[in-house]
């Protein structure tokens, strides 16, 4: 695609995984103030998660996914995650942010799929699992979060 960087390849997940999709949840207009929103009514291991964040005043917002953040920094506008990080302009004043959450690894799709990076993750033990969002240090909001529950792509018998 044609960027204000020169051309770019994007990413995107196959549309296929919609096929996967158990149970949905979906919440608009969240505004986070130096806070973590539990997202407790989410049960299982799989999971797609989509979120657009609107960046006000807060320094970091981000997702914890099973003991594992994935957090933007405002002011170095960078993307880190299991001490990986790489730059990511907002656009328009926000991001979005697409995690596929498998048993062994997630997949993060950036800005509609500008950035693209998979990591290799065994989540810790079930006392730490579950899935929360949050801004740190001012206040952040949330157009729309949107967290499928997936089902297992293999049959068990």
């Amino acid at each position: 695609r044609s960027t204000d960087d020169g051309l770019r390849i994007f990413v995107q997940r196959v549309r296929e995984l919609t096929k996967l999709y158990r149970k949905e949840h979906n919440w608009d207009n969240l505004v986070l103030e130096n806070a973590t929103k539990q997202l407790s009514e989410l049960q299982g291991e799989l999971f797609d998660i989509r979120a657009e964040w609107q960046l006000n005043t807060a320094s970091e917002v981000g997702v914890t996914i099973n003991g594992l953040p994935v957090t933007y920094d405002m002011a170095k506008q960078r993307l880190f995650c299991a001490g990986e990080s790489a730059e990511l302009k907002p656009v328009q004043g926000r991001i979005n942010l697409r995690v596929l959450v498998d048993r062994v690894g997630i997949e993060i799709f950036a800005n509609d799929g500008r950035l693209y990076v998979s990591y290799g993750y065994i989540p810790p033990p079930e006392s730490t699992r579950g899935i929360a969002v949050w801004a740190k240090e001012g206040t952040a909001g949330i157009v729309s979060l949107k967290v499928a529950e997936l089902n297992s792509i293999w049959k068990t018998e």
